[in-house]
């Protein structure tokens, strides 16, 4: 029986090693061989758009030169000069002229009529572009921005166009701009191509937030198997590609090794197990002699019940294990996509909500150019205001601030239960006291809500200050000035601003649309309702501008604003998220950090607002969202495999009492018989047949063995008796651990007080090595008994090698504890030993995750004695375990000697 059981573990073991193996090696060759085909493939794609974006290059430069050559160009000659650039490349959508920053010329006018007349610097998602194009006076490559007159994604190239024979610090006469659509190049690159084995990330390098992913998943950029650079006439943009597992695992046919390694492993333990039944079968007719009668014996119900096990424990553990891992891998997949796509649409949500401020201010900007937004009329600069207030439920504030410091509003209070809209004024005339009102439905005001500042000139604020420079404008979060008695306004709010012209180009003031921080809190909650993930925005200082958790942003104390920076927040997942961005320098990403009880994903991404702050917005999902169903699900697989176990083993135990109770039943008879009960007739009411033919054959051996029942008593007796104390000295002989297969205590006492002896009268010295298996019971804890078992084994073959000459021995001491025992050995040559001993049981590179290296290692305390009879052996143990005890608190896998060197005589 423990024949097969070993060599069952055996061939299993062989079987796992040999599958895990051929995985590994497969593998690693699909993966090199995948590698090198996308290294090829994504050469060839770099190649492509590196000559796709030098063609468009080209041509923008010899348009650019026809037009410097002949400025006053007809409208008719420079279509001609268009429609060649268009006609070139199926994604070149459209060729815009600005003279510098309006556009005075567009091709094709059809499908672009959008374009015409748009001035650049009241589009902010535009002008940066035209800007840098400008200020470097050579070509740039700006996006992928949204195009105006197709909403597709695309990108624009941008060359200015100076004068013939301009010196380089003259402005450019005008900026030629080539739209094209992104996808389109990306899939003439074959970037966009379905079959491809791998994802592709493109990132844009060199930027002012240091590089954005524009392509693909942030995650395949930043941690690419396979990279190359595209490299154009702006800068360069780092193209990167990720094996998807899915495909690795088909290239190195995961799943093929997996069942031919099962099958292999399950045929070969059967025909094992086969062959032991064999020999068993072929060793039944022999009778065994009268002095091994007393070998041990193993019930029936016993094999039955251990076979069962010894099939199902370890199916069921490695189904276990199998499901806790996929389990774990599962929730962090789950977790990592769910952050992610909670960040995406944060981040939407948050563009979207910016997106409205700028759209507000574009829009009374063209009022005021065509002469219908005018202070002088209130009526309709208010209606104007409310209108679009009530069409933007998220604004706080349109505001107007006119040249000479007068200041119209229309406003919904960003805080307390009365959220009627007001329209608020401070007058020159008035004596620039702000005054609040009420408005109904048909745009009318009523009396005064509450007089709010006694002096209050527009042109101090903030917005004023930062939008009277053409262009649109963010300005940073202040304290609202509207002292009103409710305290409706006791907000901090930002937005956007610009200048406002009249018909004939005077400047008549500025324009801002407002957005409350508390408005943008809501926006946040509203994003992530119903999950546990925490939204939040920082500004570049790290203070929170808004967040989705209860906490305040700020608070205020009479003129003193005061911001929560994010690393103070009181929310473990914000402080964490805040300290991971900080630590990241690109502008997009995703990773995960631990905090003090969870760890958390992560998503963030820096949004730099036109004309304005870099702002970052961060999600953070805590582990245990997923993982704790995840783990549910593993624990309720290990109850359901625990009870299928327990539910086999009854009925195993039932099948093999009915097949055993009939052998019972013939055993209880013929110990009457050898009790001299020769009356009491055989059992033979059995439907077993070889129990029947059992019985038959021992009535016609009773029948003949009667004469000789007292003589043959006797005999027994006596030979009963000498078995006994023969089994009795062997056990008391006996000198092997079970286990290890090593000596055991008894034999090492023996020994050592032998090699003491022996020490004392030749004057040689006597070593021994106390060696303990480190963390052995985190071990067992870990990986259960039979592995920890499996464990002391592996350890005990490297040990039996260190008795290599007569007298030396190794010994099983307890538990995880062994000594050596090294006769005629000095203290250097004992350490030397032990060192050997200690790396070639590292070497076995035994998993241990509770180890600091991973492996199992021991510690070993060594010591040397030269016998006297002033000492004992015991003296040598004990200062073996003391230099052990000193070993282990040093911090284990290590040697250790005696504090201080015994004396040698």
């Amino acid at each position: 029986m423990r024949r097969a059981v070993w060599s069952t573990i055996i061939l299993l073991a062989v079987g796992l090693t040999a599958t895990l193996t051929a995985e590994t090696v497969f593998e690693m060759r699909a993966e090199k061989a995948l590698t090198s085909e996308v290294a090829v493939r994504l050469d060839d794609m770099r190649l492509r758009l590196e000559r796709d974006l030098s063609s468009v290059h080209s041509l923008s430069s010899r348009f650019a030169a026809r037009v410097a050559e002949n400025p006053d160009m007809a409208d008719g000659q420079m279509r001609i000069l268009a429609d060649e650039v268009t006609s070139r490349h199926r994604w070149i959508k459209s060729v815009v002229l600005s003279r510098p920053t309006v556009v005075t010329f567009v091709h094709p006018v059809k499908g672009n009529e959008a374009l015409l007349g748009i001035d650049y610097n009241y589009r902010p998602d535009f002008i940066e572009s035209l800007r840098t194009a400008m200020r470097r006076k050579t070509a740039v490559l700006s996006g992928p921005v949204t195009l105006m007159q197709s909403g597709r994604q695309g990108v624009i190239l941008r060359a200015p166009v100076f004068r013939s024979g301009a010196v380089p610090e003259d402005t450019p006469l005008a900026v030629v701009s080539i739209g094209m659509d992104f996808d389109a190049i990306l899939a003439d690159a074959g970037l966009t191509d379905p079959a491809l084995p791998f994802q592709v990330a493109i990132r844009r390098m060199g930027d002012e937030l240091g590089g954005a992913t524009i392509y693909g998943d942030p995650r395949v950029a930043a941690a690419a198997g396979v990279g190359t650079i595209v490299r154009f006439f702006d800068g360069e943009w780092t193209l990167s590609a990720q094996i998807r597992p899915q495909d690795l695992a088909a290239a190195s046919h995961t799943t093929v090794i997996r069942v031919v390694g099962a099958a292999l492993t399950g045929s070969l333990v059967l025909l094992a197990l086969f062959s032991g039944r064999l020999r068993l079968a072929r060793s039944l007719p022999e009778v065994a002699p009268a002095g091994r009668r007393g070998s041990r014996r193993i019930p029936l119900r016993g094999v039955l019940a251990g076979g069962l096990l010894l099939a199902l424990v370890p199916a069921i553990g490695l189904s276990g294990w199998l499901s806790y891992r996929s389990s774990g891998q599962l929730a962090d997949d789950l977790t990592e996509e769910y952050a992610i796509g909670i960040g995406s649409r944060v981040v939407g949500t948050v563009s979207d909500f910016f997106d409205i401020p700028v759209r507000v201010v574009r829009y009374n900007v063209g009022q005021a150019r065509t002469g219908l937004l005018n202070a002088e009329d209130k009526t309709r600069l208010t209606a104007s205001f409310l209108l679009q207030l009530r069409q933007q439920p998220v604004l706080t504030f349109i505001t107007m601030g006119t040249a000479t410091g007068d200041y119209h509003a229309a406003s919904r209070p960003p805080l307390g239960d009365d959220r009627t809209l007001r329209l608020i004024e401070a007058l020159e005339t008035d004596g620039r006291q702000m005054k609040l009102y009420r408005v109904g439905d048909d745009n009318r005001r009523t009396d005064a809500v509450s007089n709010g500042n006694r002096y209050f000139d527009a042109r101090t604020r903030p917005w004023f200050k930062v939008g009277s420079t053409d262009g649109i404008h963010w300005y940073g979060a202040y304290r609202y000035a509207i002292e009103d008695v409710a305290g409706a306004y006791d907000d901090l709010g930002f937005g956007a601003a610009a200048p406002l012209y009249t018909p004939d180009g005077r400047f008549a003031g500025v324009v801002a649309a407002d957005l409350a921080l508390s408005q943008l809190g809501d926006r946040l909650k509203a994003a992530t309702d119903g999950t546990a993930a925490v939204a939040f925005i920082i500004d570049g200082a790290g203070d929170l501008l808004a967040t989705s958790t209860p906490e305040p942003t700020y608070t205020m104390a009479q003129d003193q604003v005061r911001r929560l920076n994010a690393g103070n927040s009181s929310y473990a997942a914000v402080r964490v998220a805040k300290a991971l961005i900080d630590s990241q320098p690109e502008p997009e990403g995703y990773s995960s950090a631990r905090g003090d009880s969870d760890r958390y994903y992560v998503h963030w991404r820096r949004l730099q607002l036109p004309d304005g702050p870099v702002l970052t917005i961060g999600v953070a999902l805590p582990q245990t969202h997923f993982s704790g169903p995840a783990q549910a699900a593993a624990n309720n697989v290990v109850i359901l495999g625990s009870a299928v176990l327990v539910a086999a083993l009854a009925l195993i135990l039932f099948a093999a009492d009915w097949v055993a109770r009939p052998l019972v039943v013939l055993e209880r008879w013929c110990r009457r018989l050898a009790d001299g009960d020769w009356i009491t007739e055989a059992p033979l009411a059995t439907p077993v047949t070889e129990v029947r033919s059992l019985s038959e054959g021992l009535i016609v051996m009773s029948d003949r063995q009667r004469a000789y029942t007292l003589t043959l008593e006797q005999k027994v007796a006596e030979r009963t008796w000498e078995l006994e104390q023969a089994n009795r000295r062997l056990e008391e002989l006996s000198t092997t651990d079970g286990l290890t297969g090593l000596a055991n205590r008894r034999h090492l006492d023996q020994v050592l007080a032998r090699e003491w002896a022996r020490g004392g009268h030749s004057g040689h010295m006597l070593a021994v090595l106390m060696i303990d298996v480190d963390l052995f019971k985190n071990y067992n804890d870990l990986y259960g008994h039979q592995a920890g078992d499996l464990c002391l084994q592996r350890v005990a073959g490297v040990l039996a090698g260190a008795a290599r000459r007569a007298g030396d021995l190794t010994a099983r001491y307890g538990g995880e504890e062994f000594v050596v025992v090294l006769g005629d050995t000095d203290p250097e040559r004992a350490l030397q030993r032990a060192d050997l001993i200690r790396r070639a049981v590292e070497a076995l590179a035994i998993p241990h995750a509770d180890s600091a290296l991973g492996v199992v290692t021991v510690s070993i305390g060594v010591a040397s004695l030269r016998p006297d009879r002033d000492r004992s052996e015991q003296d040598l143990l004990r200062m073996a375990d003391e230099a052990l005890y000193r070993a282990k608190h040093a911090g284990r896998n290590r040697i250790s000697a005696p504090a201080e060197p015994e004396p040698s005589v």
